[in-house]
């Protein structure tokens, strides 16, 4: 295989797992509604509780529904922000070598 296949593959994978991460903190969040759901749902949603983003400062800061709620949008924003900013430094330097390079030839 090439390495542009190899990229795909790989890529293909952490999509995959990054929105299998989300649809599980999205089912997280059915358990924290209140509702008292049937034995089998309730169980899977309190297993899935493992992944979920437990920011709670409650110990901090008392925070509202809505402001744990925004709490947690904010850090997710917060850590794409930084992935995206770690990408752009890597993909500036790898260009940037690859430049370079190409001079010192």
């Amino acid at each position: 295989e090439d390495g542009a296949t190899q990229g795909k593959a790989g890529l293909l994978i952490w999509l995959s797992i990054g929105q299998m991460f989300v649809f599980f903190q999205q089912l997280s969040v059915l358990l924290e509604i209140g509702v008292n759901w049937p034995r089998p749902l309730s169980d899977l949603l309190s297993i899935l509780t493992v992944v979920d983003f437990d920011l709670s400062s409650d110990c901090i800061v008392p925070l509202s529904p809505l402001g744990r709620f925004a709490s947690r949008v904010i850090v997710v924003f917060g850590i794409f922000t930084q992935l995206l900013v770690i990408h752009i430094t890597v993909v500036g330097i790898g260009s940037t070598w690859r430049v370079w390079r190409v001079r010192a030839h």
